[in-house]
Parts: C-alpha cells; structure tokens; sequence
C-alpha cells in the first residue's frame, strides 16, 4: 500500500531543526517581484514557504551571482532553503 506524502512546510515532513519556515528564493528576468507571477508566490507561501525574490539583471551579473552564493550565509544552523528559477533563456 502507498500512502501519498504531501511535502509541505507545515505537516512535520519538511520541518527543519531551527523550527523556522523553509526559505524559497525565486529568481527571474523581471525586475521587481510585482512583475512576477503573485499567484506561483502565494502558493508557495500557503505551503509555509518563507518566500523572497531575487532579480536577474543581466547588466550586473557578477552582483547576482554574489547575492546567490551568500544566501547560505545569512542562514543559521539547521534552516533550510531552496532557489527556484524561472527564465526565457537562462546561462546556469
């Protein structure tokens, strides 16, 4: 017998050891999160996601790349987070 397994924030099965919510940062080609996609934002925040956005600005690359490998170091120990992105066409 399967049981299904619903990965959320909430039900105990995504919980981290900081007992904070799970980070998601979205990432994508617009300028401001009010660009992006409000609906895919808050469903991610109904799962118990601590969401943010992070812009891609092609004109300052080597400051997005900077500002994706430093997430890990605001972070505590035991936090969990994930980037998720979203492009036309996309170098990574």
């Amino acid at each position: 017998m399967t049981l299904p397994i619903r990965l959320s924030a909430n039900n105990g099965f995504v919980n981290n050891f900081s007992g904070k919510s799970p980070r998601l940062y979205l990432t994508a080609e617009t300028d401001d999160v009010s660009e992006f996609d409000q609906y895919t934002i808050n469903q991610w925040k109904g799962e118990g996601f601590d969401v943010s956005y992070i812009p891609y600005n092609a004109n300052n690359e080597s400051q997005y790349r900077r500002t994706l490998q430093d997430l890990g170091k605001v972070m505590s120990v035991g936090e969990d987070f994930a980037v998720v992105g979203r492009f036309g066409h996309s170098p990574y």
